[in-house]
């Protein structure tokens, strides 16, 4: 999706680890740069686009992580997957979706599936990192999160119409999201929505890319 104008995001960056590749950082702060206008646009155009970016030995709860305006990328994953730019794609939709504790805590699938969703959408280079939900994991469950999440995500939009997550995700935000939302939006409730995803994908359904 093309950014409508939006300004390019400001962004400061510190790399504690001089281990860490340059190129590696300067491939997250060019990804930065192209997604952050089109996430926005795409989301919440009020959302602030001053991230604070920090490489950091002493964060291993993960790849990376995202909160009060800062991405923390794990040092550790920045050295052995410096192909993986758009990790920090999924981490600047984090602060986009801006969230309140609570929807973070009780709808965590939701959070973490927008967030691959808008990986799987914006991402620049996720081809050659090896991520992909083009391949549906048989037992997986719409709890799940992340990919698991997204790739429904992705379904419903080739189903229902481009908007729905933009819908979703508004709702998540204003706090009134319950899962009659998706009676509303489409006429079926969440779980006959995942049996026909589970369904479809059997038959060969694949997100467009």
């Amino acid at each position: 999706m093309r950014s409508e104008g939006r300004r390019a995001p400001d962004v400061d960056v510190r790399v504690l680890d001089p281990k860490v590749p340059a190129d590696t950082v300067d491939g997250y702060l060019d990804t930065l740069a192209h997604v952050v206008p089109a996430i926005t646009d795409f989301f919440n155009p009020a959302a602030p686009t001053r991230i604070r970016l920090v490489v950091d030995p002493g964060y291993t709860d993960g790849p990376a992580a995202a909160g009060g305006g800062v991405i923390t990328v794990s040092a550790a994953y920045a050295r052995t997957h410096p192909r993986d730019l758009d990790v920090v794609t999924h981490e600047v939709t984090h602060l986009v979706q801006a969230y309140s504790a609570g929807t973070y805590a009780d709808r965590w699938h939701w959070v973490e599936g927008v967030a691959d969703y808008a990986r799987y959408r914006f991402g620049r280079g996720n081809a050659a990192a090896g991520w992909s939900i083009a391949r549906y994991e048989r037992g997986s469950a719409l709890t799940d999160g992340y990919r698991a999440t997204a790739r429904f995500l992705a379904w419903a939009v080739a189903a229902g119409g481009d908007g729905i997550v933009q819908d979703l995700d508004a709702a998540l935000r204003n706090g009134s999201y319950s899962d009659t939302f998706w009676v509303a939006r489409t006429g079926d409730d969440v779980a006959a929505l995942w049996s026909r995803y589970v369904r479809d994908s059997a038959d060969g359904w694949r997100p467009v890319r």
